[in-house]
């Protein structure tokens, strides 16, 4: 089964970037102790028309950290895209948990096994399953491949293979001599007239069908070198006639081309494991309980067997994708600090403009404290005005580049057909976060240059 993926609409996404903007700016207020004479003289310096050069370089800093909050929160979809739908198509061709003998051995008392895994709470489905290699050998090709002995009324339950056949069908019974193959759009692939029908039929990937230059109805010939070792004898190989039933397209070039599924009997006749399997597969109502699903499953099943989820089996993979997504926003970042110097720039610009100002403030009293206030509120209200902007317009971004996916990528090399793009609120706050800390830092020089201006220089010549 597929795991459902559903990016932040964008006007959620807005309501969030508002909603934090909104939340960061009050706490940021509350904790400087800002009054409102800081915040009227702060919003009569921002209303007052700031002529010509001054005011250019007032729209540049917002629109600079608007650029840096769309483009980190853009970049930062797309990563989390990949990742979302990379990890959908792995879970759809793999079980949440799997549980096998702590040395590997064959599993002889399984039934029991799967009733008391089925105990276990957060456990939805549980299945019977043998994993070997083997070669698959026909006229024109011979293929490796990891076969998988899965029951297929079960398999529903467990991934999502049934539901990816491209051709033919996810089962195991061949078809009968001169039958036609089943499947829409299938009208040849028959086993020749004359020819003793395969006894078991075998689901293959796409990948493997075509090197093996085969179709639905094609026989194969699966190979394993399952004999007795004998220091004088090679070891001979075990062979069965195969019927192609169907042909599984799971989005993945690895999966599809090393991966194919026969019947459990075939399975533990292969292995000589009569009546035995080598795994159960798990699944959990949410993939991520797995982990502690599988911790509880340990604790119940004891020394002798072991649980392992889809996190631990694939936690290289992840683990490398959450350090390229870490570096990718500290790279980013630098946009947002770069814009952070124009702030600068605009805030002691404008302690030179408004000298006479904060000279006069002051010989009435005005304190340091609520001069650096007047300036760090000028530079807050530019960082949330381009923190807001960028934020509305990278989840715009984000979410046309997946609704209409404009953006192609080769299948085969990516193994996705578009750029994907997915919103997550815990990227999104991040990016405000570390917008209005980077520009709140950016303040704090200039505020407090201004709030050392002597009164008597600041209004000696006026």
């Amino acid at each position: 089964m597929t795991p459902d993926v559903e990016s932040l609409n964008p006007l959620l996404t807005s309501a969030l970037v508002v909603g934090a903007v909104v939340v960061l700016a009050a706490v940021i207020l509350a904790a400087a102790r800002l009054g409102r004479f800081e915040l009227r003289v702060a919003w009569r310096y921002l209303r007052s028309g700031r002529k010509g050069f001054l005011r250019v370089i007032t729209w540049i800093s917002v629109a600079g950290i608007a650029l840096g909050v769309a483009s980190l929160i853009v970049v930062l979809s797309v990563m989390e895209g990949f990742e979302v739908n990379l990890r959908a198509k792995i879970l759809a061709n793999n079980p949440h948990i799997t549980v096998i003998h702590y040395l590997r051995y064959p599993i002889a008392d399984w039934r029991n096994l799967l009733e008391e895994v089925r105990g276990v709470d957060g456990v939805e489905h549980a299945a019977p399953a043998i994993y070997m290699e083997g070669m698959l050998v026909n006229k024109s090709n011979t293929i490796g491949a990891v076969f998988r002995g899965v029951d297929p009324e079960l398999e529903a339950g467990i991934t999502g293979l049934p539901g990816m056949i491209s051709e033919g069908e996810f089962s195991f019974e061949p078809m009968g001599l001169g039958a036609e193959p089943r499947g829409p759009g299938l009208s040849s692939g028959a086993p020749p007239a004359g020819l003793e029908a395969p006894a078991h039929g075998v689901v293959v990937g796409k990948e493997i069908a075509y090197q093996l230059g085969a179709s639905v109805g094609s026989e194969v010939v699966l190979v394993m070198p399952t004999g007795e070792w004998d220091p004088l004898t090679p070891i001979p190989p075990k062979m069965e006639k195969l019927q192609i039933t169907g042909i599984v397209s799971t989005g993945m070039y690895e999966y599809d081309a090393q991966l194919a599924y026969i019947s459990l009997e075939l399975a533990q006749d292969f292995m000589n494991i009569v009546d035995k399997i080598t795994a159960v597969e798990i699944t959990c109502p949410d993939m991520f309980d797995a982990p502690e699903v599988a911790d509880d499953i340990n604790v119940a099943l004891g020394a002798d067997y072991y649980a392992r989820d889809w996190t631990t089996t694939h936690s290289r993979l992840f683990a490398a994708m959450e350090l390229e997504k870490f570096a990718m926003f500290l790279a980013l970042v630098l946009i947002i600090i770069v814009a952070a110097f124009n702030v600068v720039s605009n805030l002691i610009m404008l302690a030179v403009e408004k000298t006479r100002d904060i000279g006069v403030m002051k010989s009435f009293g005005v304190d340091r404290r609520q001069v650096r206030g007047v300036f760090l509120s000028v530079g807050l209200a530019l960082g949330s005005l381009g923190t807001l902007i960028g934020g509305v317009l990278g989840a715009v971004l984000a979410w046309l580049l997946e609704r209409y996916r404009f953006i192609e990528l080769p299948a085969d090399i990516y193994n996705m057909d578009h750029l994907p793009a997915v919103v997550s609120a815990p990227d999104v706050l991040a990016v405000i976060g570390a917008s209005m800390a980077i520009t709140l830092g950016a303040t704090l020089y200039p505020a407090w240059r201004a709030s050392r201006l002597d009164p008597l220089e600041a209004i000696r010549y006026e």
